[in-house]
């Protein structure tokens, strides 16, 4: 489960399908992806950073620990 990922949506008050939509993703395989239960592409990692105004690296690291 990408944890940052999920808690960064739910602070900027966007639902899983405004994240669908920036990968290009039905809401249902975003949820997938962000419960780790799919795997992210780079590609869609990159996107939802610069969507999200956050490093890549911060959004998917273990929850609560520094880069």
């Amino acid at each position: 489960m990408y944890k940052n990922l999920e808690t960064i949506r739910k602070e900027k008050n966007l639902t899983i399908n405004d994240m669908a939509k920036v990968i290009n993703r039905s809401p249902a395989n975003y949820f997938k992806k962000e419960r780790g239960e799919v795997s992210i592409t780079v590609k869609e990692a990159v996107l939802l950073a610069k969507f999200l105004n956050e490093d890549v690296e911060f959004l998917f690291q273990e929850y609560g620990k520094e880069p």
